[in-house]
Order: structure tokens, then sequence, then C-alpha cells
């Protein structure tokens, strides 16, 4: 009579498996943290443009061209932008996701948390 043996993994096979796996997702998981942030920075830039464009449009579109004087209704009829609020020069508190203010011809935009995202 012939013995029929069963083909399979031991566990020692298994438990180096798995092993090298653990090893990889530990190097692989903060390259992927690493992209996702870039990615979100990536857009935050995107978006600041835009309203930072859209000040500038709205100021070129005023008889006296001063974009100090350009209210938020006319940002907002320039870019898609949810949740923008119009700073006053000497404030640094954004109470909305996005928040602009122009100070002596610079365009400040701010991010929620208070954050400058770009100058121009």
């Amino acid at each position: 009579m012939e013995k029929s043996r069963k083909r399979g993994f031991t566990l020692i096979e298994l438990i180096v498996v798995i092993t090298i796996l653990g090893i990889l997702a530990t190097i692989a998981v903060p390259r992927f943290m690493n992209v996702t942030n870039k990615a979100q920075a990536a857009a935050d830039m995107t978006t600041a443009n835009a309203i930072a464009t859209a000040v500038q449009v709205a100021g070129a579109e005023r008889p006296d061209g001063d974009i100090s004087k350009v209210q938020l209704d006319e940002v907002k009829a320039h870019c898609q932008i949810e949740n923008l609020e119009r700073m006053d020069p000497g404030s640094n508190k954004c109470t909305q996701d996005w928040g602009y203010q122009v100070v002596n011809g610079i365009i400040n935009i701010y991010k929620k948390g208070n954050t400058i995202v770009l100058s121009r």
C-alpha cells in the first residue's frame, strides 16, 4: 500500500513569509504617508493660487484697479472655493477653511488654523 503524502507549506515557511511581509509593510507605509502629505500640500497650493488669481482678476476689473478694495463676492465670482473669507489687514485669524487679505498690495492666503499658504 502506498502512502499518500499531503503537499503544503510547513509552519516555519509560513512564519518566514509573514515576517518578510511585515518588514516590507513597515518600510512601505511611511513612504505612502509621505506621498499623501505631498499631495495635500500640492492641492493646498493650487487652491491658494486660485484664490490669489481671483483677487487679482477682480482687482483688474475694478475701475481704479485697487485690489485692496476687492470684496468677497467679487472674488467668489472668479473661483469656486467654498468657505472663503476676506480677513481684515490686521487679523491673522482665519475662521473659515480659506481666507485672504490684502496688505500694501500683497495678497496673503491663509488656511484654517492660521497657516499662511501663499503671499503674492
